[in-house]
């Protein structure tokens, strides 16, 4: 560029033009950081979730989420990140991110957001398959009890039974069940059973479980109120004999004489 007066004066100068016709690259991600639960998913309990990523250095990038307006700058060395002042509600939403380099080209994309902060439901107990005897008693002749219950599509079960710590997917129906490989010994047992949903937000409950494999203790005579003439020698004028003994605490005691079945509850 030249300039001259009048009297054929001049002055030269020269102006740097650039022409930048090109849109900035632009990533953006639930940072990991903020991404808790399963990594990549997108479903976080964290209220006020990072979005990050990349883009050319110096350009301004701006997030809308939830009607909030994030503003940053790349730095230097090609990242950027921004967090909402204001905590999100449980819900899912759609985070929308713009960068504007220095010649004014922009380029957009979206993040989508869930957030999750509530507990997910669990039940568990003592699989009926497992529960030998008298159902729901939790005592067991079963060595290898499995131990079943429903929670949330999905998310992970970890149960720990005398040392050994199984796990497993809550199905689709919401449904999981584990089984020791390792048979336990006779005792008492506290199985410690934990849920954790895709957010990371977690569930424990315990499941109490006897194992008892032992033959009870049983005696039985004709009763001495129905042995008449010589007792002990089962010799009797009583025609409804009763027959009685000792046994387990608890225990179901049946009697078959004569094609009639008797039971007692000891």
């Amino acid at each position: 560029m030249t300039e001259t007066d009048a009297a054929g004066n001049t002055t030269s100068t020269t102006v740097p033009v650039t022409i930048d016709t090109t849109a900035p690259a632009l990533t953006a991600v639930l940072d990991p950081s903020s991404d808790t639960g399963v990594q990549g998913d997108g479903i976080t309990s964290d209220t006020t979730p990072t979005i990050s990523g990349t883009g050319e250095p110096g350009s301004t990038i701006s997030v809308v989420i939830d009607g909030q307006t994030l503003t940053t700058t790349v730095t230097s060395g090609g990242t950027w990140s921004v967090t909402p002042a204001t905590a999100l509600t449980d819900g899912t939403y759609t985070a929308s991110v713009t960068e504007t380099d220095a010649a004014g080209n922009t380029t957009s994309t979206t993040v989508p957001v869930t957030i999750d902060t509530t507990a997910p439901a669990l039940t568990a107990v003592l699989d009926p398959s497992s529960d030998t005897g008298v159902q729901g008693d939790n005592i067991t002749s079963d060595t290898t009890p499995t131990i079943s219950g429903t929670g949330e599509p999905d998310a992970t079960i970890s149960v720990v039974i005398d040392g050994q710590t199984l796990t497993t997917t809550v199905t689709a129906g919401g449904t999981w069940s584990v089984t020791p490989p390792t048979a336990l010994t006779d005792g008492t047992y506290t199985a410690s059973v934990t849920e954790t949903d895709a957010a990371g937000n977690t569930t424990s409950t315990t499941v109490p479980v006897t194992i008892d494999t032992t033959a009870p203790a049983l005696t039985a005579v004709l009763d001495p109120s129905s042995d008449t003439g010589v007792q002990g020698d089962n010799i009797t004028s009583d025609t409804t004999p009763t027959i009685s003994g000792t046994g387990e605490p608890d225990a179901t005691i049946s009697v078959v004489i004569d094609g009639q079945t008797l039971t007692s509850h000891h």
